[in-house]
């Protein structure tokens, strides 16, 4: 939709406001830098109703045809989707949400992207999370994540939020 622009103003058009869904990593960055948020406190704003798991460390994961370590193929995912510059406690509740949506479809999924070779705290704040996941109503819980969430609030069905991913705003 464009803008109504009368002569002598200007207007921006601008995209990327995110898919409105799950954790917003700048958000997360944000609770944690400004807010003083630990990484579950991070989790329960944006999946409320999950419960935070204790599972084995020792399991592998698949990431687009690639398997490994919990920490090898999460520290990767950990680092392509919010680089090595967020606070720690943000980088945890990534590594939680990315590990619970792998394990929610199955074990293996080909839609996220892996960037080699993390840098040591990276490994270090997902090592801290091993084999903690969410749940909501005794499965694993849809914790789907992007960079922004738009601002957008949690959408509503039935007066409840979506019964498998809890859909919060920032």
């Amino acid at each position: 939709m464009a803008a109504s622009v009368s002569a002598g103003q200007f207007a921006f058009t601008t995209y990327g406001y995110g898919h409105c869904v799950g954790m917003s990593q700048n958000g997360a960055n944000n609770y944690a830098t400004y807010g003083g948020y630990d990484y579950q406190s991070i989790l329960f704003h944006y999946f409320p109703g999950t419960t935070l798991v204790q599972e084995g460390a020792g399991s592998t994961v698949t990431a687009n045809g690639v398997t490994g370590s919990y920490v090898d193929i999460i520290s990767q995912i950990v680092y392509n989707e919010m680089s090595s510059t967020m606070h720690p406690e943000a980088m945890k509740a990534q590594a939680i949400a990315a590990y619970t949506y792998i394990m929610f479809n199955g074990g293996s999924v080909n839609n996220v992207i892996l960037k080699p070779n993390p840098p040591q705290n990276v490994i270090d704040a997902v090592s801290a999370v091993a084999g903690q996941a969410l749940y909501y109503d005794g499965s694993y819980a849809l914790t789907v994540y992007g960079a922004s969430s738009g601002g957008a609030r949690p959408r509503r069905h039935a007066g409840r939020p979506h019964p498998r991913s809890a859909r919060h705003g920032i």
